[in-house]
């Protein structure tokens, strides 16, 4: 049995909802699978054309845990859509040939906006412990 147990972005910045959030560009995913027979063929396919990548982008690595679970690496490189989906296809299979028992599909947004500063301000919580002294 192939199974999906979840899918994680190394670039996330926070993961509410289920949501994953990318890079514009390049990004690791690395996706966990529940497998018996083997992923050793890294025949796992994930499809980010909704957010201006590939459709059919292969894993680059799979490989066994200590928990019982596969970790496949996939390099994927987006652009473009700020919002879309990351799926990981049905033609996915292990290496018997077993297909996924269903598509996997998670929402994700492309983050390409740099942070803005909108103020500072001292704590108010803030108390002084005296003068600074040296130590030595």
């Amino acid at each position: 049995m192939l199974a999906i147990k979840k899918v994680i972005d190394n670039n996330i910045i926070n993961s509410e909802n289920n949501i994953i959030y990318l890079n514009q560009g390049e990004n690791q995913l690395n996706i966990t699978l529940q497998e018996e027979g083997g992923l050793y063929n890294n025949n796992i396919f994930i499809d980010v054309s909704s957010l201006g990548g590939e459709q059919q982008q292969q894993a680059e690595k799979c490989s066994f845990q200590e928990d019982g679970t596969w970790n496949c690496q996939v390099m994927i490189a987006v652009s473009g859509q700020k919002k879309g989906m990351i799926v990981v296809t049905s033609n996915t299979k292990d290496d018997l040939g077993n297909n996924l028992l269903s598509q996997y599909t998670t929402s994700a947004v492309v983050d390409s906006e740099k942070p803005q500063i909108i103020g500072i301000e001292k704590s108010r919580n803030h108390y002084s412990r005296g003068p600074l002294q040296k130590v030595f």
